[in-house]
């Protein structure tokens, strides 16, 4: 009895041993925000390429008169002017429910009202490059996260995670990359947005921002 209580015990302290780290990574530590916005973006990711397959693209301007057309009925606000607006195509079209794969954590909180209430102001994070012509695997799709009406990163916020942001591209890869002290996030040597980055074929990124 003796022996099967030692190794009883032995085993219980080895799942400690194994599960504690994980359990610090997740809910603390000054990186763990960062972290959760990665796990939300590849739920975001998940859904928008449901979207792209269902529609033929991701949410730009011209899915609000398809979506609206399908969906007559349905109370949810579609616009042009934040990443909101175009993140509740997918709500509407049933491919998202929950809103808190929008949001990163910071308060206020999604209340989990849909509808006519899908990701008020405040419950979204994350910024969209919407009407993207030509997609290529690196093209981003959502960064985060990004100053209102800039370009480039919250860089008090990216000091916390070792200064880095989340950035979901097209093929729905979300990869961290590193950001400079005037908040440019830094993708293969260069500014993500800027024009002269292949992927953008010349083109200015268009960004619309979270309410």
């Amino acid at each position: 009895m003796w022996g099967i209580w030692v190794v009883g015990m032995l085993s219980v302290l080895g799942v400690a041993i194994v599960v504690s780290p994980l359990f610090v990574r997740q809910r603390g530590g000054p990186g763990h925000e960062l972290v959760r916005a990665v796990n939300d973006l590849r739920q975001v990711g998940l859904a928008l390429s449901d979207f792209d397959y269902e529609y033929g693209s991701f949410p730009n301007d011209s899915t609000i008169a398809v979506l609206k057309a399908g969906f007559p009925g349905d109370p949810t606000p579609l616009g042009r002017r934040s990443s909101n607006d175009y993140f509740r195509q997918l709500f509407v079209s049933g491919i998202a429910w929950d809103e808190k794969s929008f949001h990163a954590g910071f308060s206020p909180k999604p209340d989990g009202f849909t509808g006519s209430r899908a990701l008020e102001a405040g419950e979204c994070s994350f910024a969209y490059v919407r009407n993207v012509a030509v997609l290529d695997p690196d093209t981003p799709l959502v960064v985060f996260p990004l100053v209102k009406g800039s370009l480039k990163a919250d860089t008090k916020l990216c000091a916390k995670w070792g200064n880095k942001a989340a950035v979901l591209f097209v093929d729905n890869r979300v990869i961290t990359l590193p950001v400079d002290s005037s908040g440019q996030v830094i993708f293969k040597g260069r500014d993500l947005f800027d024009p002269a980055q292949p992927f953008w074929h010349g083109t200015s990124p268009d960004v619309v921002w979270p309410e």
